[in-house]
């Protein structure tokens, strides 16, 4: 693979850079942080589309997207990639592949698929072959062969592999807890048979007794219905009897409506009869009082209503006269006292212009003015930088002296900052392996315990064994000592029912020989009864040592478990030990290290003091530098003599002066101006007003003749208003009482007297109905006392009812709870069967992933097959390469303990200039063993940490390699260009990297 150009658009702090690549040796120099490793960045993005930053970190700042563009050449075919990200989202992302200027593959995934199949070789391990760290180089060789293995294996991606090995050890401690717990669980599907046993039997008891209640509860619905029927018979009568009284009460309330509807009928043809006699009183002056009404409507206000707008206008128009009249005579006075009272309006106006045009000419004058004050303060401003920059000259050279080695020193702090950050991993790595170590010792105090119980287990099996057959050899004597009682029992019986046979020899006997033989069999009885008394008690002492030997072995077989776990703590232990020591012997070779740098942070601090001290100069002659550079002082100075010839004696305060005066004489010029227009205005408006005025004044006259007549007439009209008002109360009166009963007015009285014989005869009617139904409630004999006690027995029979049932209930809600439990019970003791299965597989999965993590990953699998198949390539290619620099040795050895032989010398006999490289050929070896077709290698600062001596002879070296068809190098240090077939120089101006690109 041979890089051809790369192009930055926005990416990191470069704005646009372009650049092409050659074959041979290109150093790329500049200061830290001018955009030199970006470039790189730039070339990983556009091949892998990842990066180390965040896309809002890759964007230029001030910018929306950027994009990189990358040419290289592979296998006779170029290839171009493009790639692009903005700020939105990934939906706004540009990835395209070329291939000889088609287009081969787009999109994110596809790109980076189609990379991979053409480099053969993913991200981390393309940076690895390409990227040679700052120090690496040197670091190979001056380090102990374990600590080389380690950095070695860590570039192949060995640790990887170590990593899984530790992590697949927490996986399976996790699933052998697991494994625990569920043998924990398994331990209750004993108690959970048992406690299922003990519900079902609960819940035949609980559904006998509830049959029982179902009965009694029977018997006592039958004496509720009987009682029940005879309070419904009470209920039937006592219907009947609030029936009936309703019905007395509603004919009492219509007696009562009809007695009220009388006396209101009444009452009103009295009111009526009185309203008629007032009509009869005022008809006569309510007729005068409308006539007079109507003509006052009809006639006089009518016609005024025609006039009414001619005697509003003439009003307004008069009001308007006196007010035109009032600020014509005030115009006049105005101008009298100013002494213009004649003067014309042209007049004026010409003084007006004359007075503007000679402030125009002023104003021009004090803006000149203003400009020369504001040049002369620029001069001498401009005089004040000179004088500046002339002063802090030396020390603006002396700061950038100073910045430059603090460059230098930066680079050495790097790596101090680097060992010290490897010295904190490493202390916080010690503190969690203490930690770590304390708890396993802490969960280990039990172990001796447990092996002690568990070596008993043989012992305490042999000890059941034999108390086992002693249990059935008991058992067995039990049973014949038990046959025996019986055969004496049934002897003693057939003897003492049996005459003066023997029953078992069937010979003649008397009673005394009977009685003898009856003593024998019962003292034999008693002797075998007491025997087989004590063989039970000898049987319940070996039960119960039984029992005990056997919770002493179940204990110790669930320690087991406990023992095995424990027993991988302990191993875990021991690496963990290991471990540890491994971690403090590199924390020792750190801390040597770390000495080595620690004058630097000293030097730097003190050079750091020393350019904060001359940062305020450096920054006035930068700020004095940048404001000089644009400003032209020449022009300045001749545009100073212009404006002085055009203000000549002229100042601010004269100007002022006549400006004020002018001003005033403006104003008082614009008023009279302003008085002579309006005098005008308002003249015209008065004539207007007095032809109008003349106009309308008929229709006025004719408006006032018919005003007095309208107060005439209403004052005759006010004579008759009293009787007018009573005629009208009184009729009004009379209407309600028609639109009430719906009868003409002259038709009330009759209506009204008829209405209450109607009402008379109704009453009469209820009355009649009433006595009938007092009289049906007596033959009811309706008793309410009788009433209230059925009531009272059958709520009692309802209670008892009610409570049996609710018990009923309860039993039958206790019984769904204990059938409930039981479910729930069953469905336990199914998921205790599961976990069975579950154990087994777990089981098997365990022992599994054990095999797999110490044939694959563990140090003695992949990792070590890792090491053999890439030491005898990593070897072939060193020597390839170290033979391209004309030494004097002809062989590099890798030892298989890393142990480094030269022409079968340790490396450490070599010169200094020799070690360097033998060491620079071990890294490149590296990289072509994990890129063979590898044709560019990056070098980031490889001359950093080297003395004088073998810097020189890694030049010589650089120069000899033709294996590696393009070498790129990163430093700040000039003297690398010497080396160089091409080079590109990087600087920052304003937070931009800039890049020149030239061949040496």
């Amino acid at each position: 693979m041979i890089l051809k150009s790369i192009t930055l658009e926005n990416f990191r702090s470069h704005r646009y850079t372009q650049l092409s690549f050659n074959k041979g040796i290109t150093t790329i120099i500049g200061p830290n942080g001018s955009g030199k490793s970006s470039i790189f960045e730039a070339m990983s993005f556009a091949l892998y589309g990842i990066s180390d930053y965040t896309i809002e970190e890759l964007i230029r700042k001030g910018t929306g997207r950027f994009k990189v563009e990358l040419t290289f050449e592979l296998g006779g075919n170029i290839y171009r990639v493009v790639r692009s990200r903005g700020r939105r989202s990934s939906g706004d992302s540009v990835n395209k592949l070329y291939i000889n200027g088609r287009l081969y593959a787009e999109g994110s995934k596809e790109v980076n698929k189609r990379i991979k199949e053409i480099l053969g070789i993913n991200h981390d391990v393309f940076l690895n072959a390409i990227y040679i760290k700052q120090g690496e180089i040197d670091n190979l060789i001056n380090i102990r062969p374990a600590e080389r293995k380690k950095i070695i294996g860590e570039i192949l991606g060995v640790g990887r592999y170590e990593k899984v090995w530790r992590e697949m050890g927490d996986v399976i401690s996790r699933f052998k807890n697991k494994l625990e717990n569920i043998k924990g669980q398994l331990s209750r599907k004993e108690v959970m048979e048992e406690e299922i046993k003990e519900v079902k039997k609960e819940i035949e008891n609980m559904e006998r007794e509830l049959n029982r209640l179902k009965e009694d509860c029977k018997e006592i619905e039958g004496e509720y219905q009987n009682k029940k029927n005879i309070l419904e018979e009470y209920n039937e009568k006592e219907r009947k009897y609030n029936e009936l009284t309703s019905k007395i009460d509603n004919i009492d309330n219509r007696i009562k409506r009809f007695e009220n509807e009388k006396e209101n009928l009444e009452r009103d043809l009295e009111s009526i009869r009185d309203r008629m006699d007032i009509l009869k009183d005022t008809e006569m002056n309510y007729k005068r009082y409308c006539k007079i009404e109507e003509e006052l409507k009809n006639e006089v206000l009518a016609e005024m209503d025609r006039y009414e707008e001619y005697y509003q206008r003439y009003k307004g128009l008069d009001e308007v006269r006196n007010k035109l009249e009032k600020n014509i005579e005030d115009i006049n006075r105005k101008m009298k006292e100013e002494g213009v009272g004649d003067i014309q309006l042209e007049d004026v106006e010409k003084k007006i212009d004359v007075i503007k045009r000679r402030l125009k000419e002023l104003e021009e004058i004090w803006e000149k003015l203003s400009e020369l004050e504001n040049l002369n303060s620029r001069l001498e401003e401009i005089n004040g930088y000179i004088e500046e920059l002339n002063r802090c000259k030396e020390g603006y050279l002396e700061y950038k002296k100073i910045d430059k080695k603090l460059g230098e020193l930066e680079t050495k702090i790097l790596e101090l900052e680097k060992l010290k950050v490897e010295k904190k991993n490493i202390k916080s790595a010690i503190k969690k392996l203490k930690d770590e170590i304390s708890k396993l010792k802490e969960e280990l105090k039990p172990l001796k315990e447990i092996e002690e119980k568990i070596k008993k287990e043989d012992e305490l099996e042999n000890k059941l064994k034999e108390y086992k057959e002693k249990f059935q050899e008991l058992n067995s004597e039990i049973t014949e000592r038990k046959t025996k009682i019986k055969e004496l029992e049934e002897i003693i019986e057939k003897l003492s029912k049996a005459g003066n046979k023997c029953p078992l020899c069937q010979s003649d006997i008397d009673d005394s020989k009977k009685e003898s033989l009856l003593s024998k069999y019962r003292e034999d009885l008693e002797k075998m009864e007491n025997e087989l008394e004590k063989l039970y008690e000898e049987q319940e002492m070996c039960r119960k040592e039984i029992f005990r030997l056997e919770g002493l072995l179940k204990e110790i077989s669930s320690l087991k478990n406990e023992y095995g776990r424990l027993k991988e703590k302990e191993r875990n232990l021991q690496n963990k030990l290991q471990e540890l020591d491994k971690y403090s012997k590199e924390l020792q070779h750190v801390n040597n290290e770390i000495k080595k740098y620690i004058d630097a942070e000293k030097e730097k601090e003190e050079l750091k003091k020393k350019k904060e001290s001359l940062e305020e100069m450096y920054r006035r002659y930068q700020t004095s530098e940048d404001y000089l550079k644009g400003v032209n002082r020449e022009e300045l100075l001749k545009r100073k003599k212009e404006l002085s010839e055009v203000v000549r004696d002229y100042n601010k305060e004269r100007i002022n002066e006549e400006r004020e005066y002018l001003s005033g004489e403006l104003d008082r010029w614009t008023d009279i101006k302003m008085w002579i227009v309006d005098k005008r205005e308002k003249e015209k408006e008065l004539n207007n007003v007095l032809n109008e005025m003349k106009n309308i004044k008929k229709y006025f006259d004719h408006y006032m003749n018919l005003k007095e007549k309208k107060d005439s007439l209403e004052k005759d009209r006010e004579k008759y208003r009293r009787d007018y008002e009573r005629y009208e109360k009184a009729r009004a009166v009379l209407e309600d009482y028609s639109k009430k009963y719906n009868v003409d007015i002259f038709n009330l009285i009759d209506t009204l007297e008829k209405s209450i014989r109607v009402v008379e005869e109704t009453l009469k009617t209820c009355m009649s109905k009433r006595e009938e139904y007092r009289r049906e409630i007596e033959s009811l004999k309706y008793d309410s006392e009788d009433h209230n006690r059925i009531k009272k027995e059958v709520d009692e029979i309802l209670n008892n009812l009610t409570s049996m049932e609710r018990e009923i209930g309860e039993y039958n809600g206790r019984l769904k709870s204990r059938r409930r439990d039981l479910k729930n019970r069953l469905e336990e003791l199914d998921k205790l069967k599961e976990l069975e299965k579950e154990k087994e597989k777990l089981e098997r999965f365990i022992k599994y992933l054990e095999n797999i993590r110490e044939k694959v990953f563990s140090k003695d699998g992949f990792q070590q097959y890792l090491r053999k198949r890439y030491t005898p390539l990593i070897q072939r290619y060193t020597n390839e390469i170290f033979s391209e620099f004309e030494l004097p040795y002809h062989y590099i050895q890798i030892k298989e303990d890393y142990d480094i032989l030269v022409d079968e010398f340790p490396v450490k006999n070599l010169s200094g200039g020799e070690q360097i490289a033998v060491s620079l050929a071990l890294r490149l070896g590296i990289a072509k063993a994990l890129c063979s077709s590898l044709q560019f290698i990056i070098l980031d600062e490889p001359t950093a940490f080297l003395d004088e001596d073998r810097r020189k002879k890694l030049l010589d070296i650089f120069k000899s390699i033709k294996t590696i068809s393009q070498i790129f190098i990163i430093s700040h240090h000039q003297e690398l260009e010497q080396i160089a077939d091409s080079t590109i120089h990087v600087t920052k101006r304003g937070g931009i990297s800039y890049v020149s690109q030239g061949i040496t």
